[in-house]
């Protein structure tokens, strides 16, 4: 759905979805992505080409076609194979590429914008990798994991240069967001219930938010502001990026809200 946040209102963008996780978009182009975990027996039929099995869940990376983002009418699958629970993507804009984490297959891959050249940048030392979000000028992606022993890496786009940044403190590292302008990163912790950051190289490692933060999910950033979800308040809710103050609840009534973007129409 899409939340106004001059008035809170929403609307539906895409109906009869079974259990979407995680979205990002190309502005540009016009495409939102997202990723549909069923743990239905049988994919949907408006999706008769999923990939199914009796021991994993039904999984799909998607794409709904759109014109400037407002009519949402064309969707189509863009992954069908090789997937069992993708719990993040991230939209390169500037190279026409995505990326997905799949805590089930253990793998972060990356592929074009229509699903083909795919391939696997990470598939060792990983156990639930979950959100993700990229640099594209500085041609850096970063996941989280929330395994056995939780940490937050970083590589290059195409798999080299991988490294652990953040290890310390961590549990549930559920979401993730860049500050462009900052060049820092910042990240929801739902098992601590707080909202950290540090710059690309782990490095000045800061709270932003440590209080009134039940089970943070999903988090973004517009100018001074942090946006995020909250599964037990089951709202979105906002506070200034820097210091953490102002916090408010800009939508509540929500039945465990997963991913949060800003969209800036210009």
């Amino acid at each position: 759905m899409k939340v106004s946040l001059n008035n809170a209102k929403y609307t539906a963008l895409l109906k009869g979805l079974h259990n979407a996780i995680a979205l990002d978009y190309h502005y540009q182009m016009g495409l939102i992505y997202w990723t549909d975990v069923s743990m239905d027996e049988k994919p949907p039929p408006v999706h008769p080409t999923k990939f199914r099995t009796s021991i994993s869940p039904s999984s799909a990376v998607e794409l709904i076609t759109t014109s400037a983002l407002a009519n949402y009418a064309t969707e189509a699958d863009v992954i069908r194979w090789g997937l069992e629970s993708p719990g993040g993507v991230a939209v390169d804009w500037v190279h026409d590429i995505f990326f997905w984490t799949d805590s089930g297959t253990r793998r972060v891959e990356v592929a074009t914008l229509d699903g083909s050249q795919r391939v696997i940048i990470a598939s060792s030392d990983l156990d639930k990798p979950r959100a993700i979000v990229l640099h594209p000028g500085e041609a850096y992606v970063f996941w989280t994991d929330w395994g056995p022993k939780p940490k937050i890496e970083r590589a290059e786009m195409d798999g080299s240069n991988r490294k652990i940044i953040v290890e310390e403190s961590l549990f549930w590292p559920n979401g993730l967001c860049i500050d462009y302008t900052m060049s820092r990163l910042y990240w929801a912790d739902a098992k601590h219930h707080v909202i950290e950051t540090a710059k690309f190289d782990g490095t000045d490692r800061k709270k932003v938010i440590s209080k009134g933060l039940p089970h943070p999910f999903a988090i973004t950033l517009f100018e001074d502001a942090i946006y995020w979800t909250d599964w037990h308040t089951k709202s979105i809710a906002t506070a200034n990026k820097l210091t953490g103050t102002g916090m408010k609840i800009i939508h509540s009534g929500l039945h465990f809200p997963m991913d949060v973007h800003r969209l800036v129409y210009h």
